[in-house]
């Protein structure tokens, strides 16, 4: 299971679980220890995590042009 650092660094910090690798192309700062997927030997993978919002259909224009905004 993959999950982005913002959510996992939490449980990995609290010993619940035990990261094995990381997903990017260099290893996170936030866990220097950890390894990342190339250094074991998987090659051309790169994990990412992806945040969307979803509303219902008929969403009001002015409520999906704030949500769009960066």
């Amino acid at each position: 299971m993959f999950l982005d650092l913002a959510s996992g660094l939490p449980i990995i910090k609290s010993g619940r679980v035990r990261a094995l690798a990381v997903g990017s192309q260099a290893r996170a700062a936030a866990m220097p220890d950890v390894p990342t997927l190339a250094e074991l030997g998987v090659k051309n993978a790169e994990v990412y995590a992806l945040q969307g919002v979803l509303g219902p259909a008929g969403l009001p224009a002015p409520v999906v042009t704030r949500l769009n905004q960066n």
